[in-house]
């Protein structure tokens, strides 16, 4: 893992040398990083959420995405993008007066993006993952054990019209602990039926289905399902921050990295939340 830093550093430090001498750049500009998500996968990479899973769970990711470097006058538009999130499990104790963090997984990460046309895009990047508890796991097994992975993205993404986002993500893990299985993907599919609204401060209904596919000793078949409405920025270029209310499903792997990797545990649970992405 230490040679992957290195060489994602060297690549790094190469394209912004290669940027800085032949072109014209922008270094903290504005993002087009919400062109390039989805509501489909139930943590994004950047997306900040608190949701209440049943009447003793909660879930709450705060993350955030930095835009670094824009190369201009480049009809692919391209960005580097900074991206990190922590992502922490609560449950209320026995009495239910009391709210316990039990895990806390960090997600930290690298992403090229850019233009294929006006209404398709691709995402190149490097997504690490760690997994962590806290002093109120209320399973003793998972505080010993360490728990890293590192993770290639490749990401596609198509607008039709301001009706339907689809996408594709392929995840090849190249380094995990403990050892996962070195094929993981993702698909979603995102419906607007009323189209988006005319302005960013209007309410846009949406439905959003994801299926990822990933394990530790076999592939599973993970199943998301998000709806409700956003205010804000989502198929524009224009970036304002983006703000949704959500009821959503989801049935697979335990989205709680230890307890996935080492117990092999599945969850199903509903949900209600609200999501911003800055």
């Amino acid at each position: 893992m230490r040679q992957l830093s290195k060489w994602l550093v060297c690549g790094v430090v190469f394209f912004l040398f290669t940027v800085s001498a032949k072109s014209d750049y922008t270094f903290i500009p504005e993002s087009h990083h919400h062109q390039f998500t989805s509501f489909g996968t139930y943590i994004e990479d950047g997306d900040s959420m608190i949701a209440a899973r049943d009447a003793k769970r909660a879930t709450a990711v705060v993350g955030a995405a930095l835009p670094i470097i824009e190369v201009d006058h480049w009809k692919t538009d391209p960005e580097l993008i900074l991206f990190a999130s922590a992502t922490a499990g609560y449950h209320l104790n026995d009495k239910l007066d009391t709210l316990l963090t039990e895990t806390i997984d960090a997600r930290v990460g690298l992403s090229y993006e850019f233009h294929l046309s006006e209404k398709s895009r691709m995402l190149v990047g490097w997504t690490h993952q760690s997994g962590h508890v806290s002093d109120n796991i209320e399973d003793l097994r998972m505080v010993g054990p360490n728990l890293g992975n590192e993770i290639i993205q490749i990401r596609f993404v198509h607008d039709i019209e301001d009706k339907f986002r689809l996408g594709a993500i392929l995840r090849p893990i190249i380094g995990s602990e403990p050892t996962m299985k070195v094929f993981a993907s993702t698909e979603f599919a995102e419906w607007y039926p009323f189209g988006t609204a005319s302005n960013f401060r209007k309410p846009t209904p949406f439905l959003a289905v994801g299926l990822e596919q990933y394990g530790t000793e076999k592939i599973h078949f993970t199943t998301h399902i998000q709806t409700g409405f956003y205010i804000g920025s989502h198929l524009e270029k224009e970036h304002h921050t983006l703000v949704r209310g959500v009821i959503g499903y989801y049935h697979g792997v335990d989205p709680r990295l230890k307890f996935a990797q080492y117990l092999l545990q599945m969850a199903t649970f509903g949900y209600i939340g609200v999501a911003v992405a800055i």
